[in-house]
């Protein structure tokens, strides 16, 4: 698996402190190497101690997005905008749009589902 090395080298770190922050990258990490029920379980917990954890959505969210549930991801994202509306995803039409979200640091451009921020056509 490729993300071996990377999750051993994350989860010593997130047993050194496991009710710090560091749980989110071991989460994304558990999410690529397709562990989705750790990484959701992982986020779950963690979001209950660091509850305005922006990033820590964003992999929450990304973990529904792999399980096609949209409705939930959409729901955690739109948290991500309640938390950091600079650091947003922008609405968008398209499910392959949204599988792409990732937060840069743009403003929301519109009311109704989530996307990368790709530039807008002029």
């Amino acid at each position: 698996m490729a993300y071996t090395s990377e999750i051993e080298k994350l989860e010593k770190r997130w047993a050194e402190n496991p009710k710090g922050r560091n749980f989110a990258p071991l989460a994304d990490a558990y999410r690529k190497a397709g562990e989705l029920d750790r990484a959701i379980e992982l986020c779950k917990s963690g979001l209950e101690r660091h509850p305005d954890y922006v990033s820590a959505h964003i992999v929450y969210g990304r973990c529904f997005l792999d399980l096609k549930n949209d409705t939930a991801a959409s729901q955690v994202f739109r948290r991500v905008l309640e938390l950091d509306p600079e650091n947003v995803l922008r609405p968008c039409s398209s499910r392959n749009d949204l599988r792409q979200a990732a937060p840069p640091p743009r403003r929301c451009q519109g009311p109704n589902s989530w996307s990368s921020t790709r530039p807008r056509s002029r």
